[in-house]
């Protein structure tokens, strides 16, 4: 009897064991399905002149209160990167835009596994690398091929970064032209945003006003610039500084924000993990900050994704918070209790 007593005992503990690294494998399975998950990155630029959209031949003013319309309004970004889930970088491989103010500007960045995007990052021009490249040696329908009008100065100066030409004066009777050039003029340009997927797809979306590109450009008399100094340098460094903006499109509101759920299994912890599960199902990320009752962060998990499998690592038995913070800002607060 004392030997079949002792084969239970073990045979339980076994059973135990096994159901352990059961339940755990099967958590851990689970998650692995959404680690993989991906969203579409859309790049969307709203051109404007001041608070209106932008039209060519439309009248607008620069800060100078000088008027001016625009003809032609074409520039260069290269070497887009987007910061995103906790200070990731990703970076835009082999993709330069040619923007034309004239038309929608939507672009689909491609599949990247980005949840909550904090910024964006792109130049102005085109990078040294390829600047200098013929263009001939592009498909037709590649950015850096040849267009008409040229955006390719030549050789040695490469592509114009910006081309911006219009009317201006008391009349709109006097021209201006700026074409802007040069590799000492590649300005990057850094936008900080909070940018959540809807349906798979995540918009970085941007309004680009024309009218600070002509800021402290004296243009009453017309001004005519083609070169890598004076009005046009001013211009692609305007760009660079002054145009672009976030829209409010692309921010998650506060409303928004607090409209976020997640629930925690279990809540009562026995096996040194938890499962993190998001109510919405347009969102499928965050970060979970685990602190305990005195407020002190013990574990912080950037990124993490919905179903995601969470290890604790050796936390005591005891009463703990788990947070979920989307953009740096707190969402919500769950109890949790280790046994």
């Amino acid at each position: 009897m004392a030997g079949n007593s002792i084969k239970s005992f073990n045979f339980g503990q076994n059973t135990t064991t096994m159901n352990k690294i059961f339940t755990l494998l099967l958590f851990t399975i689970a998650s692995m399905f959404g680690l993989n998950a991906q969203n579409a990155v859309y790049l969307n630029i709203n051109h404007k002149l001041g608070e209106e959209d932008f039209e060519m031949n439309k009248m607008a003013q620069n800060n100078l209160d000088e008027n001016f319309l625009v003809t032609r309004m074409e520039y260069y970004l290269s070497e887009i990167s987007i910061t995103h889930d906790g200070g990731t970088v990703t970076n835009v491989e082999d993709t330069w835009i040619l923007v034309d103010a004239g038309k929608k500007t939507n672009i689909n960045l491609g599949n990247f596994d980005i949840n909550n995007v904090e910024k964006i990052e792109f130049y102005i021009g085109v990078d040294a690398t390829h600047n200098h490249t013929d263009p001939a040696s592009y498909p037709a329908n590649h950015p850096l091929s040849p267009k008409f009008p040229s955006m390719h100065w030549g050789w040695t100066a490469g592509y114009r970064f910006v081309a911006m030409e219009g009317f201006c004066g008391s009349n709109m009777d006097q021209v201006f032209q700026l074409h802007g050039l040069g590799d000492s003029n590649y300005s990057s340009v850094s936008i900080d945003l909070n940018a959540i997927p809807v349906d798979g797809q995540v918009t970085i979306s941007l309004n680009a006003d024309y009218t600070q590109a002509l800021k402290n450009i004296d243009i009453q008399y017309g001004v005519v610039v083609h070169g890598e100094s004076d009005e046009a340098q001013v211009c692609i460094n305007n760009l660079a500084r002054n145009v672009f903006t976030v829209s409010e499109s692309t921010s998650a509101t506060e409303e928004e924000l607090q409209s976020i759920q997640f629930d925690i299994y279990p809540t009562v912890v026995s096996e040194d993990f938890i499962k993190v599960l998001f109510n919405d199902s347009n969102v499928n990320y965050g970060d979970l900050v685990i602190s305990d009752t005195s407020g002190k962060i013990l574990q912080n998990n950037l990124g993490v994704k919905n179903e995601e499998v969470i290890q604790l690592n050796g936390l005591n038995a005891g009463i703990y918070f788990v947070s979920l913070q989307v953009g740096h800002k707190t969402i919500a607060t769950k109890r949790i209790v280790i046994q």
